[in-house]
């Protein structure tokens, strides 16, 4: 079996290089998606008091920048995830290029003595969810963060005692999403082991096979 790189997801940041720029348009987008929600918060802010008055006058205006603002953001998102999902699928490729031209000088003594199923398993599988963890990283994570950051400014700015006193239970949650998380990182390792070993068994014995019944 091959052994886990000590590097982690440093060597990635090489293969992102070339994607500069639809990573950086793509994070301008995010940047948008990001402000327009807070936009958005302001926007409903001042929506429902006139909708609890019945002025029209007043309504009519906020709807239209509602919606406007709300084109912008999609928009935005459209670009985010259209301009995200390509490096990650091309990191997946390059590695899965890189492995192969790594296996074609590997001695056949230690070729040999490695599963087939294993390197097919990292070949297909491994690649796909190193690709999975870059997008969900930039797709979901940066932009998670990033509003996070956003809403609790904005609580600040509208109540910050209020604000504080709900952060008290932030050390709590932490702790809980903490102790999960790595839960959770534990019996996935232990699934892509167990998955990796039944792809070499099932490789070795179709391979076996033709030879068992003849």
């Amino acid at each position: 079996m091959l052994k886990p790189s000590e590097a982690g997801f440093r060597r990635l940041i090489p293969l992102l290089r070339p994607h500069r720029r639809s990573l950086t348009i793509g994070t301008l987008c995010m940047l948008v998606f990001v402000s327009s929600q807070l936009v958005l918060m302001r926007l409903m802010g001042r929506l429902l008091p006139d909708v609890g008055s019945g002025d029209l006058q007043r309504i009519l205006p906020v709807i239209g920048l509602v919606l406007l603002v709300f084109a912008i953001q999609k928009l935005a998102q459209f670009g985010q995830d259209s301009l995200l999902a390509g490096p990650a699928l091309q990191v997946s490729q390059s590695l899965r290029r890189d492995l192969f031209q790594r296996l074609q000088k590997v001695q056949l003594g230690a070729l040999e003595k490695m599963s087939s199923g294993d390197l097919t398993y990292r070949l297909t599988e491994d690649a796909d969810r190193v690709s999975e963890v870059i997008y969900k990283t930039l797709h979901d994570s940066i932009p998670s963060a990033l509003q996070l950051v956003a809403v609790l400014g904005y609580m600040l700015w509208l109540d910050w005692k209020l604000t504080l006193a709900i952060l008290l239970l932030a050390p709590f949650v932490a702790w809980l999403i903490s102790l999960f998380g790595a839960r959770v990182m534990i019996a996935t390792e232990r699934s892509q082991k167990k998955v990796s070993e039944l792809a070499g068994l099932l490789g070795e014995a179709i391979e076996g096979l033709p030879l068992v019944r003849a």
